[in-house]
């Protein structure tokens, strides 16, 4: 089954793609991929749960993600027609109060339920705990908000069909080649959209509440077990100072354990590089999240899972 990404497009150059397939339409007729990164980042979400993903792209935002409601209902109709479509992540939205174009686009969403598809849109970043942004507001549509927090877990309503979704954000192919750190609601709605479909899927899971029981039950140290050291403290030291040699020799004689007051996103991307290049390994940029580079410790962790290769 296809999950469809209502979005800016994909670029497709990256590694982390090369085992899913894509099917893509240009509902703005534009000769660019993804000019922006952002519907790129929202598979890269995808494929950190499911890396044989079989997508349909719907491309409807443009440079600044922007799009027309009238296109965004061409897609969500196009999605109706497709019998092979599960799950539809919209990671925009809109807060019209013209009811009439509410109604419509609630009476297409709720067909879209009614033939078997789930519907998955984040809230608007800036409303705060008012829930006025659409589709993410309708009863018949998963809405997702996003809180910062080191621990990954769901807060649900099912009834209203509206999470929170607690966690940190993480490494994602963007444009031009480079990773960023996909933020905001919109980065959610895609990694739970990615959940979901692994868990309805992969494990046959029948029920949503019950994916989200066994997402917040999960043992998240399972692949980190063991005693495998072939990646030390020196190793990252070494790493760091390649990259930023005045500022990271301060880090670890000054505050050994805890690098979060000096690290900036830019660099990290570099480190990751730079350990690759030092351990000969493949890492994959996606499973790292803004608080793994913020303790020495942690990030020893996390390149301890790759092994020796």
């Amino acid at each position: 089954m296809k999950i469809a990404i209502i979005d800016s497009g994909i670029n497709l150059e990256y590694n982390d793609f090369k085992h899913s397939k894509f099917e893509i339409i240009d509902f703005i007729k534009t000769k660019e991929t993804d000019i922006c990164g952002h519907g790129t980042s929202c598979c890269g979400e995808i494929v950190n749960w499911k890396n044989n993903a079989d997508f349909l792209i719907l491309k409807v935002l443009d440079g600044n993600n922007r799009a027309s409601l009238d296109i965004l209902y061409q897609a969500l109709n196009y999605c109706l027609c497709r019998d092979d479509v599960y799950i539809i992540n919209i990671s925009c939205s809109w807060n019209t109060i013209d009811q009439e174009i509410n109604y419509m686009c609630f009476d297409l969403i709720q067909k879209l339920n009614e033939s078997g598809k789930i519907v998955v849109s984040s809230f608007e970043n800036d409303r705060e705990e008012k829930y006025t942004s659409y589709p993410a507001a309708f009863v018949n549509t998963w809405g997702v908000r996003h809180k910062y927090s080191k621990i990954d877990k769901i807060e649900y309503d099912l009834e209203r069909k509206n999470c929170i979704f607690y966690g940190s954000y993480k490494l994602m192919p963007h444009k031009n080649g480079e990773y960023k750190f996909f933020r905001g609601n919109s980065a959610f709605s895609a990694r739970l959209s990615g959940i979901l479909y692994y868990y309805l899927e992969d494990l046959r899971c029948c029920e949503i509440f019950k994916v989200f029981e066994d997402y917040n039950k999960r043992d998240i140290h399972d692949l980190q077990k063991g005693e495998r050291k072939f990646f030390t403290k020196q190793d990252l030291y070494e790493c760091l100072l390649n990259v930023n040699y005045e500022k990271y020799k301060k880090v670890f004689e000054q505050h050994e354990g805890d690098i979060a007051t000096f690290i900036i996103e830019k660099e990290c991307l570099q480190i990751l590089r730079m350990i690759e290049r030092k351990k000969g390994i493949k890492i994959k940029y996606t499973e790292f999240s803004c608080e793994d580079f913020c303790n020495i410790n942690k990030m020893i962790e996390m390149i301890n899972k790759y092994g020796k290769k």
